[in-house]
């Protein structure tokens, strides 16, 4: 199987169906996985106690929103596909059925069931049926009963054979014969343009390679930055020049004064930030992803790939003993110092961590434990629809029912007996109407320059952004402009003496993350959502934050005993406090 999955020839293929799949020993079952870079590996899942019969490799070249994978048995995965002929504009669905068949009956059986769901769609049948008919083993071959329900089947769905007749797929020394079978609609059939074995890589099944003229969505990654490469000359001198254009008493009637109604920071923040996002363009290139791309990789590293690269054409080319020796020694060097590369970048990220201090290494260990089965952390699986025992298979489905889980329609709230309400504490009961708080309210003054200046230094530089895909580490930069610090005070001070925020602070990307620990990940609550606010409200909200922490501490809002979310408290402090308690 490792031979066979990193074949160059192998790796061009969109869809891998392997059956009998080798089986890690490790805590979360896995498989032989060399080609992530290429391919997103569908393992299926729940199976801990058996052995997985099936497993499949779908191309990174094909949009993930187009696919979706269904786990049928522990021998059955259904793979669904949008697709369209190549001179057809119409999306239509193409299901990929990967089999392993024990010889029990229910696999032929299932087959059935599902096909019957799906009667529009189109689909194609691979994989090792354990099956002999003369339909495929040619003459002399016996037939099994379950290899006729198997044709009555297919011919019910008007699904045909693309296996060549005769053609051996499986051979133990002078044994051979044709288990391996491909299966496609017939409205594919004039589009099949090979079916036939592949090379052999050691296995006593040969590869199947059947391909058919279609075309799949394109993926197209998201765009994003190259922050590396900012050009920080040209960022600072674009700000300074348009920001200080904005606060000048020539640019405006208002300018240069206090913004006093709810439309003047509004005006003002999208000013702002389009000050921002012109320098962005002009000053950070877009980044040109790779699929090969390894952080670890130094200049070193890179020469020595290229050298051998060279050295191996010279070879091809000439032939001369000498040059494969130099071949070999360059490839053997190159080893040496990705392998030296690799082992200093991985000691030099777990000194970072350690250098946090216990939240790194709760970090590390959070990593260390989670790390296997993280390829497929990247797929969601068909979700059960929440009060419906259907399945979202789509993206849109799929949104629908984390919609439907996370931000359920609020009930009516019963406001019958809001006047007659009491509160019974004691032996006390005292009425709404006569229940006052007597306490002076706790004034702040305005928001200073060094809060914001801190708000902003002090946020983690690579955390993901929000809506507007502006990092903090950016931010780190743009603070030390005196004309972008001053344009961010007089906002946030506006913003909370009228009460009002801009639009710009309202926006958010809510991502669902998978929750920890086995989960059966089709229900909604193994998921979280989480909101990425844009980074110019999480720096008001960090200023906001720490002015309630210092006004709780310091005006004893709450009492001794609450613990809470509060700084510096541990759960130390609770058993001290459970234990003074007890002694008294």
């Amino acid at each position: 199987m490792a031979s066979f999955l990193t074949d160059k020839t192998v790796q061009k293929a969109d869809v891998i169906a392997i059956q009998e799949p080798w089986t890690s020993s490790q805590a979360e079952p896995t498989t032989h996985y060399p080609n992530k870079a290429t391919h997103q590996l569908v393992f299926p899942r729940g199976f801990e106690e058996e052995r997985v019969r099936v497993c499949l490799f779908v191309s990174k070249q094909i949009d993930p929103r187009s696919w979706s994978c269904k786990t049928v048995s522990k021998g059955y995965q259904l793979l669904k596909m949008r697709r369209t002929h190549s001179h057809l504009a119409g999306w239509t669905d193409l299901f990929v059925h990967n089999i392993y068949n024990n010889d029990d009956g229910e696999t032929v059986k299932t087959l059935d069931e599902e096909i019957t769901r799906r009667p529009y769609a189109e689909h194609i049948l691979v994989g090792d049926m354990n099956l002999h008919h003369l339909m495929w083993g040619g003459e002399g071959t016996r037939t099994d009963t379950a290899a006729e329900q198997l044709l009555d089947i297919l011919a019910k769905h008007d699904i045909g054979m693309t296996t060549e007749r005769g053609t051996a797929t499986w051979r133990r020394n002078e044994q051979a014969s044709v288990i391996d079978l491909t299966f496609v609609s017939n409205s594919l059939i004039e589009r099949v343009i090979e079916c036939r074995i592949g090379t052999d890589h050691g296995s006593d099944h040969y590869p199947v390679v059947t391909t058919v003229d279609i075309v799949t969505p394109p993926y197209e990654p998201p765009k994003r930055r190259n922050w590396k490469a900012t050009d920080d000359k040209r960022l600072t001198e674009f700000v300074e020049q348009h920001v200080n254009q904005l606060t000048s008493p020539n640019a405006s009637p208002n300018a240069n004064s206090d913004l006093t109604t709810a439309d003047d920071v509004e005006t003002e923040c999208q000013a702002f930030m389009e000050i921002i996002t012109g320098a962005v363009d002009i000053s950070t290139p877009w980044a040109i992803p790779s699929q090969w791309a390894n952080p670890s990789f130094t200049p070193e590293c890179q020469e020595a790939v290229k050298e051998v690269r060279r050295l191996r054409r010279r070879h091809e080319r000439t032939g001369d003993p000498y040059d494969k020796e130099l071949y070999n020694a360059a490839r053997n060097r190159k080893s040496r110092l990705i392998k030296a590369a690799l082992r200093l970048y991985h000691r030099r990220k777990v000194q970072e961590v350690i250098e946090e201090g216990p939240a790194g290494m709760w970090r590390m260990n959070k990593w260390a434990r989670n790390r296997q089965g993280a390829y497929d952390k990247g797929i969601t699986p068909s979700i059960k629809i929440p009060g419906s025992e259907g399945l979202a298979e789509t993206v849109e489905e799929k949104a629908a029912a984390f919609q439907q889980a996370f931000f359920p329609v609020p009930p009516p709230a019963d406001l019958s007996d809001i006047n007659q309400t009491t509160i019974n504490h004691d032996m006390m009961v005292i009425n709404h109407d006569q229940m006052a708080i007597n306490r002076d309210p706790i004034h702040f003054p305005a928001i200073t320059y060094q809060e914001i200046a801190h708000a902003v230094k002090s946020s983690p530089p690579n955390k993901a952004p929000g809506e507007d895909g502006l990092p903090n580490s950016l931010w780190h930069k743009l603070i030390e402009i005196p004309a972008v610090l001053d344009t961010i005070s007089r906002i946030y001070n506006t913003y909370i003496q009228i009460g009002t925020n801009p639009s710009h602070f309202q926006k958010s990307i809510t991502v669902v993350l998978r929750k920890a620990r086995k989960r059966d990940y089709q229900l909604t609550k193994s998921y979280q959502p989480v909101a990425l606010l844009n980074t110019l409200n999480k720096f008001l909200e960090t200023v906001i934050a720490r002015r309630i922490s210092y006004a709780v501490k310091t005006k004893g809002l709450l009492p001794n005993t609450h613990l809470s979310e509060r700084k510096g408290i541990s759960v130390d402090h609770a058993i001290q406090g459970i234990i003074g308690r007890s002694v008294r």
